[in-house]
Parts: structure tokens; C-alpha cells; sequence
């Protein structure tokens, strides 16, 4: 599998294939070189033999998280949109302690413009991991961008909580005091973050 898997990620798609093959033909139920065969259809556009595969493995794992996602995807790019957010909902439910799938089901919503939806998964994300400062600040990023500046402001603000002896929520919250007009406010976070660590600081 390895050996299949460095040959794909090189381009070398024939070798691969015919690794693949020689796996299946004794194991023709091993979920990994399956998998990676349905990702090498995939690639090559052959996307009706590539979802018949993925969907072979979720008939052999219903909790498979990478077929789940590449399923998802390939049924987005199709616009069978229910049928993709069924999926990566799926894989939520398969690893609830997880972020990147959530991640994942955020960024459909994104695409599908539903950002209520959207809003939830980032939500959760926060809860679920409530001593991250990453999370926060992607959940003030999400709200600056719609406008809920309040929101915004409150998640900076706790990420700079969880995160006190790093620069990078300070210039986060203060950024944001900067393209909402509050420049003393934005003076004084680059000021904090200045005592932390001076030479990555470059106000603007």
C-alpha cells in the first residue's frame, strides 16, 4: 500500500494501479487500496467508477471518514448537494471529537452560502474545544466577515484570554479594533503584544 501510495503521490499512476490491482486480487475487500484506487479514478476524471468504489467501502465501513469526505465531494461537484451534506454529516457523527470534519461541513456550508448553518458547525467547533484560541479566532474572522461585529469582537477577546503569552491574538484583536475605526484600542493590543514578543510585531 505504501509503496502504492508513494507512487501516485509521484505521479507514477500506471505503477500504481498495477500495485493496487495485485493487492485487490488477493484481498478484494482491503479498504485502503481500495480507497486509494477510487482516488486515483477520481483524479482522472473517471468520477462514476471512482463514487461506485467509495461507496463499496462505506458498504464494508459505514464510518470510513476519508470516503465519507471524498464521496462528499465528488457528490458536491456533481450538485447532488442533499446527498454530499448527508455524507459529511456522516462523518461528524463517526468522529464527534474530531474537528477537521466539522471543518469540512463548514466550508460546505460556505459554498452553499448557508451561513446560519455555517455559523453552528463554527459554533460548535468553539464549544467543543473551549481552551483553543485558534478556534476563537476563526469564529471572529467568520463573524467580522458577516458583519456581526459584537460577536467578533467577543470571540478576539476570549482568544486573547485563552492565549495571553501569544502574539498572535493580540495583533488579531487588534486588527480588527483597526478596520472598525477604534485606534486607540488597536494602539494599546499592539502595545501588549510588544512585550511579549517585539521583533514580530509590525503595526500598521
Amino acid at each position: 500500500i505504501n509503496l502504492s501510495k508513494f507512487y501516485f503521490l509521484n505521479k507514477k499512476t500506471d505503477e500504481a494501479k498495477s500495485r493496487i490491482e495485485k493487492i485487490l486480487e488477493q484481498d478484494k475487500n482491503n479498504i485502503d487500496a481500495l480507497f486509494l484506487q477510487a482516488n486515483i479514478l477520481s483524479v482522472q476524471k473517471e468520477l462514476d467508477a471512482s463514487v461506485k468504489i467509495y461507496e463499496k467501502i462505506l458498504g464494508l465501513q459505514g464510518d470510513h471518514i476519508p470516503s465519507l469526505q471524498a464521496l462528499a465531494r465528488l457528490k458536491s461537484f456533481q450538485k447532488q448537494f442533499d446527498e454530499a451534506e448527508s455524507l459529511l454529516q456522516k462523518a461528524v457523527e463517526a468522529a464527534p471529537d474530531t474537528v477537521q470534519p466539522r471543518q469540512m461541513l463548514f466550508s460546505f456550508y460556505i459554498s452553499q452560502k448557508n451561513l446560519l448553518k455555517a455559523e453552528e458547525q463554527l459554533q460548535l467547533i468553539a464549544r467543543e474545544n473551549p481552551d483553543t484560541a485558534d478556534h476563537q479566532i476563526v469564529l471572529g474572522n467568520f463573524y467580522l466577515k458577516v458583519q456581526k461585529n459584537t460577536q467578533a469582537e467577543t470571540a478576539y477577546k476570549k482568544a486573547v484570554d485563552l492565549s495571553p503569552d501569544t502574539v498572535a491574538p493580540y495583533l488579531t484583536l487588534a486588527k480588527f479594533y483597526g478596520v472598525t475605526g477604534q485606534d486607540e484600542n488597536a494602539l494599546a493590543l499592539y502595545e501588549e503584544a510588544m512585550k511579549i514578543d517585539p521583533e514580530d510585531i509590525t503595526p500598521k
